[in-house]
């Protein structure tokens, strides 16, 4: 999961991304459901840069530049106190299509 460039990020930092991807959608724009995060970053005084490649937006939210630093060397972890970077990315999609979940004594058709 590549959050920034590498112009953004300059030569000097290249690593292996770590994390999870957690996936939404929203008919909301991307700039009010950005402008909505970066509010709420603000209040637990985290810094924010955004950044865009080809269709998609990127959110990626860090405390110091010391914490955004061991991110870049070392991918998503959690300090002690349980502080770390974090990041969201967005684009625009439709969505023409339908899912069904069949479920029978409990047991379901969907694979996760």
């Amino acid at each position: 999961m590549a959050l920034l460039d590498a112009n953004s990020l300059g030569d000097k930092y290249m690593t292996e991304w770590t994390g999870v991807m957690y996936g939404f959608y929203t008919n909301k724009l991307i700039d009010d459901v950005f402008s909505s995060l970066i509010k709420k970053i603000a209040s637990i005084n985290y810094k924010y840069k955004r950044d865009s490649f080809r269709d998609e937006e990127f959110l990626f939210f860090y405390k110091n530049d010391e914490m955004q630093d061991y991110h870049l060397e070392n991918g998503y972890n959690l300090d002690i106190n349980g502080e770390g970077c974090f990041g969201i990315e967005a684009k625009n999609t439709t969505l023409n299509g339908i899912a069904t979940l069949f479920e029978f004594d409990n047991d379901s058709d969907f694979v996760y």
